[in-house]
């Protein structure tokens, strides 16, 4: 099951478009070069950066996913997590993501 964060975090190219791409993610269509940024499936990582495409995977779309950015690519994704983790230690004086999200 997908669950989308309440302040969803956008690479600069997808903000025009970003409602139709949750629109195809959550009706499980293409959303071609989407990359999505989840909460890590494991405690030693922050998070992870997995196409859209994934999510119609069978381990993955059977498990609770919270969507907490999306962005055009993976180089993009990678300066969105770097904008969440820079708010999230300004705010927080660590890199306690859960409870930042929580």
């Amino acid at each position: 099951m997908i669950q989308w964060n309440e302040k969803l975090y956008y690479g600069e190219s997808i903000k025009k478009r970003h409602r139709r791409m949750i629109y195809a993610i959550n009706h499980g269509r293409k959303a071609p070069n989407i990359y999505c940024i989840i909460f890590a499936s494991n405690d030693q990582n922050l998070f992870e950066i997995i196409p859209a495409s994934h999510l119609k995977l069978p381990h993955i779309k059977n498990s609770e996913v919270h969507i907490l950015g999306l962005a055009y690519n993976m180089e993009e994704a990678k300066e969105v997590v770097m904008q969440m983790l820079v708010e999230i230690f300004k705010a927080t004086g660590d890199f306690k993501v859960r409870e930042y999200f929580a």
